[in-house]
């Protein structure tokens, strides 16, 4: 009896649907920090970057909790590659962040702050 779920394309879609959700999001965040001042703009631009970075957690605990359905054990693997995706997730943010830092603020420890975000 084959499954008829297409795990490589729900993953795929799964995917560019949080890619278009970040640019959309960060677009929508560019012109509302210009009507309503920089601290709503910063804050509003942290949650964006995490966002962002959670694409990597979000690939490795789509397929884990896929194989743990199916009766594999993958606790191992998949605290090593949730481990991985975190700092992945973390370089992501750190590069975002500073190239973020130079074109709108002067003061990159604002958007530092949102590193706590990505490691919990």
């Amino acid at each position: 009896m084959a499954s008829t779920i297409r795990l490589r394309f729900a993953s795929i879609v799964m995917y560019i649907s949080r890619t278009l959700s970040f640019f959309t999001g960060a677009i929508f965040i560019l012109m509302l920090s210009r009507s309503l001042g920089l601290s709503i703009g910063v804050f509003q631009l942290i949650i964006s970057l995490v966002n962002f970075s959670f694409t990597f957690t979000v690939i490795s605990s789509f397929w884990s909790v896929r194989y743990s359905a199916r009766g594999y054990n993958v606790l191992k693997e998949a605290l090593f590659a949730h481990s991985i995706a975190v700092i992945l997730g973390m370089v992501s943010y750190y590069i975002l962040a500073v190239f973020n830092a130079s074109v709108i603020l002067n003061n990159i420890h604002y958007l530092l702050l949102g590193l706590v975000y990505v490691i919990v």
